[in-house]
Parts: structure tokens; C-alpha cells; sequence
């Protein structure tokens, strides 16, 4: 028997996780064997009463590769390894001896080492290094790596390890979506739920960083910048480029099956979680699949009436015919059935929102007030000044514009924007939106109710508390509808110029 030291002393500054310790140890069986061979060569056994780990191969190696720092068995090629900084063994196994307290035996041929300790001098101080002790045996087949006190948790922490290298049977991926030298790309798999499970990126083999997305994405090029083995994870940038490298390898076909997995992001907004913005990766998934006439033609037939492309900015629309082909979709019996995507769906064939209402002929569905409609509409103007002001906050009250259309299902609906500037009300309440402009049906102010008409433009008014399901909206109502009450004698002389006015006017509409 005889003991090797190591350049490496014991108070080597290196602090590692168990998860790292095991990651190093099973690359070096990974890179030995391969990810092609790695599920069928690499084999393991966990004894949880004695606390013994031992990892096996049927691939040998010269056990000169453990003893230097700097080299390892992968030096002179670039492709196929997870690894890549050659002491990873002699950290794992320092790390392992001296913070966890393992007993670590390594033997493959006619060799078996067994990682110790070993005092020497440097500048007549005692210091001790890592060593080995190294003894000779008959041949054996293969590697074996036998770790001893790993508890049941540790365990649990190799395992998990075993799912963060690339090859073909690891239990997270899902169905193979495309492959080739430098990728891949698989789904996910599916909860109990049924709910398919984040993805994951992998660069060089090995589990780099957590995505939203429900794909695994394999770059097997990809060169991290200013990566080290202490980095564990990618940035935000990084992640990016290394993901939309696969896309970009990615035909028409495979394409598509990726932009199906993406369904939840075809809106382009990013989720909670969500490291990277999908925005940019669906456009591109577009673009690619869509230059292919038969899947354009598959997407087309799946989704035509799912979902509806917003608004392109490449229409010459001004802003206002925007707003009403939006107002039209939102009150139009397709809203709530269909789901709007980004406008870069219109090259999948998907219709938008301003092709759907110009062929329903929704840009009729709006028009300005006539001088006798202004006329209903500045006495509702006055009553909310008068008696109302209090409640809402407004330097100035919307413009007011009208439905011309009675089979609309609603009779009001105010244009809202989110407000960057917050104010609070002597109720307190605050602002949360800001209404540019309230619609109100031509029916409600033809109408002979003022109390309805005043109820309606009220309410609109208030939306800027809220959405119809927000708490502080139904709170403003409250209030809202209280000062009627209140002040409903008072209302009576408005309610009867409102029908002079009616009377005056008869009815102008068909």
C-alpha cells in the first residue's frame, strides 16, 4: 500500500453542497461512459442500514486521471461531456472527507484508492493534504465508487442529481420534439394534476437553469461566458440566447409542436416565475413554422376559433378606430370564447380583431352624441358634479360617446387605462384606472328614466375604482347608490327637465 498526497491542501477555501458532491461524482461516471451508454452502463446501490452508497460502471479508467489537479480524461475535445474542469473528483472528494465526512473508495483495473489525509511541511509548518491510499488488487471490470455515510436524505439529494445530466431516459423528459447534434428538445412531463411541469434548460449536458416554459431545452454547444464549476446557473441573458440557439435550429414542423406547448404564452406575457419574457421566442416559433404552407394550414384548423390576433401596429388605424374594434370584441359573442394572442398569429393564418370587426360591421356600433343626445348628456354631466363630485375623482369627466346598436348586452362601458398617478377619495378609495371615455346605449338616453340614465353614467364613472368584481368598485356603488336615496327629492327637478327635454326631442332613432 502507498499513500499519494495530493496538491491540495486540506484548508483549500471550497465550499460545496452535497448536491455538488454528488453532481462531480456521477460526471465522472457520466463522461466515462456517455449519454448515449449512461442509463444502461451506470448503476448504483443504497444500503440505508449501513449508509453505503456505491455507484458502478462497466468502463474502466487509469487512475492517473484522479491524482493531478487540472487534468482530466476529457482533455483534447470539446463535444460530449458534461464536464469540463478536471478537478472535479479531487474537490468532490475533499469536500466530501473533510465537511461531510464520508468514507470515499474509488478501484477500476488493478487499482483501489481510498481518500485520507496526509501531514507534510511548507516552510518547516505542519499542514496536511488530501491523499490517497493506493493498494493493488486482482483486475476488475469496469469502476466502482463507494461512498460511506451517506444518510437517507443525502440519498434523496443523488438522486435528484441523477435527473440534472442529458440522456435519453432521464424520468423528466417527456416526448423527444426534435433532435440533432448540438440539441435537443423534449415536453415535459405531466403532473398528477395533469398539469405539464416547468422546464429546464441544459447546456453541455448538465441542468443549468429552470424555465416557465413546458419544454426541455438541450444546447449542447452553447458557450457560458465567464463560467466557472462554482456557477450553478444561468442569467437571465444567457438563458435566453441559449434557448432561442435551439429555436433557431428548429423546423417548420417542430416548430409548431413547440408553439403548442407554449399555449399559455401565446399572449406574450410573461408569467410569475418566469425568468425569461416568452415574447420573443413565440414570434420566432411563428416566423419558423409559419413559412410552411401545410402547417400554417394544421395551425389554421385547430385554432381559428379559439383564439383572435390582437391589433396589428402595420394597419394605418387611428387610435380611436383601435378602441371601438376593441370595444366591439369585448361586448361581441366572441369574447370570452377566444382568446387574443399576439398580432404575429395573423401569419398563422388566425384572423385579428380588426378583420373581425370590420367584416361584422362593428365599426358602426359607435358614434358622436347629435345636438339633442348632448343635451341629456350635459344634464347627467351636471347632477354627477353637483352631487357626486365627492365620490369620484376627476379634474375633468370623461367625453362622452354612444352605443347605436340595442342588441349590445350591456347598457354602458367606459374605456379604461391603468393609472401610473394614485389618488385617494374622502371614502377611501383609490384611483385605479383611468377612463378616457364613457359609452353610453343610445336607448338609455333616449329613455324616458333619468334615474336609469344617471345610474348607468354613474356607474361608469366609477370604474375607476375598479373592474365589476373589485371590492372597492362594489364599495363606490354602495356610496353611490346611497346619495340617490339621499338626495332623491332633490333629483326630481332633473328628472323632470329631463323630460322636457325627451318631449322636446321625440324619439330620433329607429
Amino acid at each position: 500500500m502507498a499513500v499519494k498526497e495530493l496538491n491540495l491542501l486540506m484548508t483549500y477555501p471550497v465550499k460545496w453542497s452535497i448536491y455538488k458532491v454528488m453532481r462531480d461524482y456521477i460526471q465522472n461516471f457520466y463522461d466515462a461512459i456517455g449519454f448515449n451508454r449512461f442509463s444502461d452502463d451506470f448503476k448504483y446501490f443504497y444500503n440505508e442500514e449501513k449508509k453505503e452508497l456505491v455507484m458502478i460502471s462497466q468502463v474502466d479508467f487509469d487512475k492517473e486521471w484522479l491524482l493531478y489537479i487540472g487534468t482530466s480524461s476529457k482533455r483534447g475535445t470539446d463535444t460530449g461531456y458534461a464536464g469540463k474542469f478536471g478537478e472535479g473528483f479531487k474537490i468532490a472528494s475533499l469536500v466530501a472527507y473533510r465537511d461531510f465526512h464520508l468514507s470515499v473508495t474509488m478501484e477500476s483495473r488493478t487499482w483501489k484508492i481510498k481518500v485520507t489525509e496526509k501531514e507534510k511541511k511548507i516552510d518547516n509548518k505542519s499542514v496536511f493534504c488530501l491523499a490517497y491510499d493506493i493498494t493493488k488488487q486482482p483486475a476488475i471490470e469496469g469502476a466502482r465508487l463507494v461512498l460511506d455515510g451517506v444518510d437517507k436524505e443525502n440519498y434523496e439529494i443523488f438522486l435528484s442529481v441523477l435527473k440534472d445530466f442529458y440522456y435519453i431516459e432521464n424520468p423528466l423528459f417527456g416526448e423527444l420534439i426534435a433532435e440533432n447534434d448540438s440539441c435537443a428538445v423534449y415536453g415535459t412531463k405531466k403532473t398528477e394534476k395533469g398539469v405539464y411541469r416547468r422546464g429546464r434548460v441544459y447546456v453541455g449536458y448538465q441542468y443549468r437553469e429552470s424555465i416557465c416554459f413546458p419544454i426541455i431545452v438541450c444546447n449542447h454547444t452553447y458557450s457560458v461566458s465567464g463560467d466557472d464549476r462554482d456557477r450553478d446557473h444561468l442569467n437571465s441573458r444567457q438563458t435566453e440566447e441559449c434557448v432561442m440557439d435551439v429555436i433557431d435550429q428548429l423546423d417548420s414542423a417542430q416548430a409548431f409542436e413547440v408553439l403548442q406547448r407554449l399555449r399559455k404564452f401565446w399572449n406574450g406575457n410573461r408569467r410569475d416565475g418566469c425568468k425569461i419574457s416568452p415574447k420573443e421566442i413565440v414570434e420566432r416559433l411563428i416566423e419558423i413554422a409559419s413559412s410552411n404552407d401545410e402547417v400554417k394550414d394544421k395551425f389554421k384548423a385547430m385554432y381559428d376559433e379559439e383564439v383572435v390576433a390582437d391589433i396589428t401596429k402595420n394597419y394605418w388605424l387611428s387610435d380611436h378606430k383601435v378602441r371601438i374594434a376593441k370595444l366591439w370584441f369585448r361586448d361581441s359573442k366572441y369574447y370570452g370564447k377566444r382568446a387574443v394572442v399576439l398580432p404575429e398569429f395573423v401569419d398563422m393564418g388566425i384572423k385579428d380583431i380588426h378583420m373581425m370587426c370590420r367584416e361584422a360591421n362593428g365599426y358602426e356600433v359607435t358614434e358622436e352624441p347629435g345636438n339633442r343626445e348632448w343635451k341629456f348628456i350635459s344634464l347627467l354631466e351636471k347632477v354627477a358634479t353637483k352631487y357626486f363630485s365627492d365620490i369620484y375623482q376627476y379634474d375633468e369627466l370623461p367625453y362622452c360617446m354612444m352605443f347605436t346598436k340595442t342588441d349590445l348586452a350591456l347598457e354602458g362601458l367606459a374605456e379604461t387605462r391603468k393609472l401610473r398617478t394614485k389618488s385617494r377619495n374622502a371614502f377611501g378609495l383609490t384611483t385605479k384606472r383611468k377612463i378616457d371615455t364613457v359609452y353610453l346605449l343610445k336607448d338609455v338616453l333616449w329613455g324616458d328614466s333619468f334615474g336609469t340614465a344617471l345610474s348607468v353614467y354613474l356607474h361608469e364613472l366609477l370604474h375607476q375604482y375598479g373592474g365589476d368584481s373589485s371590492m372597492q368598485f362594489h364599495k363606490a356603488l354602495y356610496i353611490m347608490n346611497m346619495r340617490m336615496l339621499e338626495k332623491a327629492e332633490e333629483l326630481k327637478v332633473y328628472s323632470e327637465r329631463w323630460k322636457r327635454i325627451h318631449k322636446r326631442g321625440g324619439r330620433k332613432h329607429a
